[in-house]
């Protein structure tokens, strides 16, 4: 395998910006992996788990001073290598003056959170108390009279058309950036938007929004008369054992218990002149004391590796009958139902040669033509933090990791497209 194989693993990356900073972050990726960036490139070869190990730490002592980054924690699994066991990789600090990163370590994960909406409606819809082909309308009556008639389906696949209070208007944006200890409700986030106009009618195309996962949320809580918070924890993070996976409602230090205090990692914020968030905030600023309220339940879960990993795998690997951990076959076919990323058109066959990029219920799908393989992932960010999660469900292969800046400066090309080779070569 050559390092080209890797060119269009992360061919997609969806605007799934749940922080402004996240939409350049996205664009990296995108950029980097392109095949005429790939020719160009060059890596140090790595070739056991000691050199991804050095390769982190060398990347972190490099880049400190102008990303801020301190820390960096990544996990890969697979059955073919080394009998499945699971490898976690940790470099660097938890803050600029913390304790070194950890198993332990906690992160906000911003994005991936949506898919613990997704498993929540789908379970609801296990137990006959809603259908995603519902509306608006049928839960929340006239409250949000021009998004009446939009399906829960399409809020979960980005078919609906609902603008980005993340990226689209600047409004809450310039009020976290004033204040980034203030609370912000999902009223006011519904409230600002509900009156503006769709950017397309509802299932006629697919643009990301992260106020679809808002308004998610209030049907959750409409539907069940629980919080998202008690719904996730009931469903998903209580049942898995996800002992280090936290809904932060409002401040991080104050929403995890106070044993796990010492496991948060500070993230640094970093924009450019662009940055909606730049006239109010300086790089390089710790965020770890502000607010989370404005994540809502588009992306305020917080969590470390290990329990991430165990819960892709519940949620992703299907037994003998098609049934994962969390969702029966009927609704793990749902959760996995991709619409093209460029028109919003059902993908009736998945993705494939002919169709390589495709969105389901809170996760992306991509097709690997040189690897001849599918994989689901997201990402996510905050304003100090990005991760990813990748799953090959053939080959029943995790990768997940996270850093503590939004800079990457660099970080494809000098620890993820050498670490991937190495994990493919080792995983096919």
């Amino acid at each position: 395998m050559k390092y080209k194989v890797l060119s269009c693993l992360f061919g997609l990356f969806f605007t799934n910006n749940f922080y402004a900073s996240e939409y350049k972050i996205q664009n990296q990726f995108y950029d980097f992996f392109n095949e005429k960036n790939n020719n160009s490139y060059n890596s140090n070869e790595i070739s056991n788990l000691d050199d991804i190990k050095n390769t982190l730490d060398i990347y972190i002592a490099k880049n400190s001073s102008s990303t801020f980054v301190t820390g960096i924690p990544l996990l890969f699994q697979c059955d073919k290598y080394q009998n499945g066991k699971k490898f976690i990789i940790n470099s660097g600090l938890q803050s600029k003056f913390g304790f070194q990163v950890t198993n332990q370590s906690l992160f906000q994960i911003g994005s991936n959170s949506k898919s613990f909406l997704s498993v929540v409606f789908l379970q609801l819809e296990a137990e006959n108390k809603l259908s995603i082909e519902n509306t608006v309308e049928d839960f929340l009556g006239n409250i949000y009279p021009k998004w009446n008639k939009i399906k829960i389906k399409q809020l979960l696949n980005m078919t609906s058309g609902i603008i980005d209070f993340a990226n689209d208007d600047d409004t809450i944006n310039k009020e976290v950036g004033k204040n980034p200890f203030r609370l912000i409700t999902s009223d006011e986030i519904l409230d600002h938007l509900k009156d503006k106009e769709l950017w397309f009618n509802p299932g006629s195309n697919w643009k990301y929004s992260n106020t679809n996962y808002v308004l998610l949320g209030k049907i959750i809580e409409k539907v069940t008369n629980h919080s998202v918070s008690h719904e996730i924890n009931e469903r998903i993070i209580r049942p898995l054992k996800l002992n280090h996976t936290y809904y932060i409602e409002t401040f991080p230090k104050t929403n995890v218990p106070k044993y796990e205090v010492k496991n948060l990692m500070d993230g640094y914020y970093f924009g450019d002149e662009k940055s909606q968030f730049s006239p109010y905030l300086t790089n390089g600023v710790g965020v770890i004391d502000y607010s989370m309220s404005w994540g809502n339940s588009a992306g305020s879960i917080t969590s470390n590796v290990n329990d991430l990993n165990k819960y892709f795998h519940a949620l992703l690997k299907q037994d003998k009958n098609g049934n994962s951990k969390l969702l029966a076959k009927k609704q793990y076919e749902e959760l996995v139902s991709l619409v093209d990323t460029t028109n919003g058109k059902p993908l009736i066959n998945g993705v494939n040669n002919e169709n390589m990029n495709g969105y389901g219920l809170g996760l992306g799908a991509k097709y690997d033509s040189k690897l001849q393989s599918r994989f689901y992932t997201h990402s996510g960010g905050t304003l100090g933090f990005i991760s990813k999660w990748i799953y090959f469900p053939e080959k029943n292969m995790s990768l997940i990791y996270s850093m503590n800046t939004t800079n990457m400066n660099n970080y494809m090309q000098e620890i993820f497209q050498p670490t991937l080779y190495f994990i493919f070569n080792k995983c096919y």
